[in-house]
């Protein structure tokens, strides 16, 4: 009888550690579906940033759009932007507000957020941008992250046709997917494929996976902050390797990893020795004489 029950326990042994394992995968599934349903929420000052006034227009239509008020609506690409002329300061101090640049009606930006943050977040920076005259969209991700739809831009490109020329970029991993999305759209002479516009490229405070260095004509900025401990000064060296040879670098001094966006400190980082106005201030400084010298 003992040689005739082992048969029969054995495949109840077996259901039971099969049943064990598919709980705990559910279970662990179920709770980082959950922790991405509830990322970095947007400071005080983020939520500002969302209300419109007299300079800067913000829906919320699927996306973040951060338009100028110096020309009509620019939602669903009906309109274009005015070319009023301003100037930029040459540097963007940290003591000193970035001023607008050149308003060029055929620019756009599209901003990726990074994993697990809210893409309000990112208000304060795309308000400053579209302040200068720029349509800057802040794109949502599912499950608030960009790995799972890196091709966001091409939708947002299609609402806009009046926009002739885009910037992607964003965010620790909004950045590398955007980089991401610019490999597969861009040709290695940097020619576009007729379904996208891309003139330019972003990343800030991040790295890109695969290779862009052969991309020819395809201006790109990169910003690393010296305190950041979720893309540290080595991991964002190491990266340039992968970046076209003409790429601009710039390094915000005592600035960290969140402070690219408004959410507060992030576990993983190293604590900013200046504000967040002033690392805001330097990145956006920089971020409108790159568009600038685009429009040029």
């Amino acid at each position: 009888m003992n040689q005739n029950s082992t048969p029969r326990k054995r495949p109840r042994i077996l259901t039971v550690v099969f049943l064990a394992l598919a709980g705990l995968i559910a279970i662990t599934l179920g709770g980082f579906v959950l922790w991405c349903l509830f990322p970095s929420q947007p400071t005080a000052v983020a939520l500002a940033a969302m209300a419109s006034d007299d300079t800067v227009n913000v829906s919320d239509s699927g996306w973040l759009e951060f338009s100028p008020r110096q020309s009509t609506s620019v939602t669903n690409g009906t309109a274009s932007l005015d070319e009023n002329s301003t100037q930029l300061s040459e540097t963007p101090d940290a003591n000193q507000s970035a001023m607008p640049a050149s308003q060029d009606k055929s620019i756009g930006v599209i901003l990726y957020p990074g994993m697990h943050i809210d893409r309000r977040a990112y208000a304060p920076l795309a308000r400053e941008l579209a302040k200068a005259g720029y349509l800057t969209v802040v794109v949502s991700m599912p499950l608030n992250m960009a790995l799972l739809n890196p091709d966001a831009a091409r939708t947002v490109m299609a609402a806009y046709p009046s926009v002739r020329h885009w910037v992607i970029g964003g965010h620790s991993q909004g950045a590398t997917m955007a980089a991401e999305y610019v490999i597969h759209s861009v040709g290695p002479d940097g020619s576009h494929n007729q379904d996208n516009k891309i003139s330019g490229l972003l990343i800030w405070g991040s790295f890109v996976i695969s290779d862009l260095s052969g991309i020819k004509n395809l201006p790109v900025l990169a910003i690393n902050a010296d305190h950041d401990g979720n893309c540290p000064p080595a991991t964002f060296a190491a990266s340039k390797l992968k970046l076209p040879p003409a790429t601009h670098f710039e390094t915000v001094k005592g600035g960290n990893h969140a402070q690219f966006g408004s959410y507060g400190a992030q576990f993983g980082d190293n604590p900013a020795t200046i504000s967040p106005e002033d690392q805001r201030r330097q990145v956006v400084g920089w971020t409108l004489l790159f568009l600038e010298s685009l429009g040029k």
